[in-house]
């Protein structure tokens, strides 16, 4: 499953994109963290023994954003 991440940071009222991500992982996205640089989450992935159809497993994922754009990677702990 393909999913897009567009991240907007607000700038003198108004919002403005920063980037977009176009191939991230980890669907139904919760536990979202904004820290400095980075926005973290945990996504729905397939675990060892699911269908694509039924995935249960868990990740835990990161956008890293610059003044320069956004990329996505998997997150520490």
């Amino acid at each position: 499953m393909n999913q897009m991440a567009i991240v907007f940071r607000e700038a003198g009222g108004r919002w403005m994109p920063v980037g977009r991500v176009d191939e991230t992982v980890g669907m139904e996205p919760r536990q979202v963290q904004f820290g400095q640089g980075v926005i973290a989450y945990t996504g729905t992935v397939l675990g060892p023994n699911d269908s694509r159809a039924n995935p249960t497993g868990r990740g835990r994922f990161s956008l890293k954003v610059t003044d320069r754009g956004v990329t996505f990677g998997k997150a520490g702990r």
